[in-house]
């Protein structure tokens, strides 16, 4: 058994950015105890939709854009840190009128 770190900062989608706003820091750090990644990842998003209320899709998993970072001089290769997942979340109107279901960012590194 291995255990997966997982630390999201979640953002809006560009095109949203302006009109709505996510806590960044929505889902705390997670620790998680899994065979593999695979399961890591399904784990991860079971927790994020009933704690946190934000829902990944099985494709969004399997679709999800690895996270580099360069190295610290800027010469070594790119090293891959975790991934970027979309998922969605309700959103509701200032003047409480719609509820709206909006897509969000989450980058999470993996330790």
């Amino acid at each position: 058994m291995n255990k997966y770190m997982f630390r999201t900062t979640a953002t809006m989608k560009p095109y949203n950015s302006r009109q709505w706003y996510i806590d960044s820091r929505i889902i705390p750090t997670k620790y998680i105890e899994a065979d593999n990644l695979r399961e890591a990842l399904s784990a991860y998003a079971e927790e994020a939709s009933s704690r946190h209320y934000i829902t990944i899709s099985a494709n969004a998993l399997r679709t999800k854009s690895p996270m580099y970072i360069d190295g610290k001089t800027g010469h070594e290769a790119p090293k891959q840190v975790g991934y970027v997942i979309t998922g969605k979340t309700e959103m509701q109107r200032d003047d409480a009128r719609d509820i709206l279901r909006q897509i969000i960012e989450r980058y999470n590194e993996e330790a």
